[in-house]
């Protein structure tokens, strides 16, 4: 299989000794590109023995793990081999139990600058919480070639969205951020709105069901003017009252879609 550049062996519940058979498989598939074991019952130990393997990956530039149980251990294993695969641009980790013991390795690994390529990373619906996401977002400028973030259903709240804002001026390509469902409040939404001026590439941010009030969509609506780029904001299910409502649309430019 030396000639082998696409795998996909998602759906198929291959469990822990799965894992292990495919890592002793891609050892041999040095020109493979494209890698996808989703939704596998793949838990730390098999993501361990994957880890392995795809370190020898160097032509590896997708890599899907979502929807399985890695954790912190399995997260820490991979971290510990991002830097061989310097031509990673999809990285997506979601559903996968990761807290912010495995957000720190990972962010330690992409602090290496080593990933350069990563465009598309994906941490949705794990458990980083407001430290995982900190230090996570300490690592983001490292990525230069990031346009997509997924970080939806964390529970980052505002501490977590204020350190992942101080972070975003650093990400220039950066042209969809995802971080609904979060339960940032007013706090982290004027953060997020004191930098969005900076994103000049943001294109789609998605905020919904956060806890965001008038306050919140205020400050929002007040840096729209200066985010010519932004075509979709998405504040369905904030508490966001008539006024913040009103604020919004206001303010919108006659390019930008904001549901609310």
């Amino acid at each position: 299989c030396k000639a082998l550049t696409h795998l996909d062996v998602s759906n198929n519940r291959i469990g822990d000794e799965g894992a292990g058979r495919l890592a002793g498989l891609l050892a041999q598939c040095n020109a493979l590109a494209h890698l996808d074991v989703s939704v596998n019952h793949i838990s730390a130990a098999g993501a361990c023995r994957l880890a392995g393997a795809i370190g020898e990956c160097e032509a590896l530039a997708h890599l899907a793990l979502n929807r399985n149980r890695i954790g912190d251990a399995g997260a820490a294993s991979l971290a510990g081999v991002l830097g061989k695969c310097s031509k990673l641009t999809h990285l997506n980790l979601s559903c996968n139990e990761i807290g912010e013991e495995g957000a720190g390795k990972l962010g330690a690994a992409l602090r290496l600058g080593e990933c350069t390529a990563l465009a598309h990373f994906g941490l949705a619906s794990n458990a980083l919480e407001a430290e995982g996401a900190r230090r996570l977002a300490e690592a983001l400028g490292q990525c230069p070639a990031l346009t997509r973030l997924e970080l939806s259903s964390n529970r980052i709240r505002d501490a977590g969205m204020v350190a992942l804002a101080r972070a975003l001026p650093a990400c220039r390509a950066l042209a969809h951020l995802d971080v609904f469902q979060n339960q940032v409040g007013d706090a982290g939404a004027e953060r997020l709105a004191s930098v969005l001026g900076d994103c000049a590439a943001l294109a789609s941010l998605d905020l919904y069901a956060n806890d965001i009030g008038p306050e919140g969509a205020g400050h929002i609506a007040t840096a729209l003017g200066a985010c010519p780029a932004l075509k979709r904001l998405d504040l369905r299910v904030n508490p966001l009252g008539p006024e913040g409502k009103e604020r919004l649309g206001a303010a919108a430019l006659s390019t930008c879609q904001v549901v609310t």
